[in-house]
């Protein structure tokens, strides 16, 4: 008899644990964050944006030290390199 008790015990504290997690879970998708983002400017320069149907990019990096951005242009097979500290393409 103990035993059957302590199996609807614990099945009880099982389920209420996953009910709490659930709708804990449920709770913190329902509510979005607001995001923060903004254009700051838009980078021009020759053919950006290129005069072609699609336009692809592969990879892009930014240097810190350099505050260069690095753009791996699948559209035209190149590299394209912007540099923040001369805003120079």
């Amino acid at each position: 008899m103990n035993v059957k008790r302590l199996w609807v015990l614990a099945l009880l504290l099982t389920l209420t644990l996953l009910s709490t997690t659930v709708s804990v879970l449920v709770r913190a998708n329902v509510a979005p964050i607001p995001l923060s983002y903004q254009r700051i400017t838009t980078i021009s320069g020759p053919d950006i944006p290129p005069h072609v149907a699609t336009w692809a990019f592969d990879i892009s990096w930014v240097d810190e030290t350099t505050q260069r951005y690095y753009l791996a242009d699948a559209s035209n097979a190149r590299v394209d390199k912007y540099s923040r500290a001369r805003f120079a393409f």
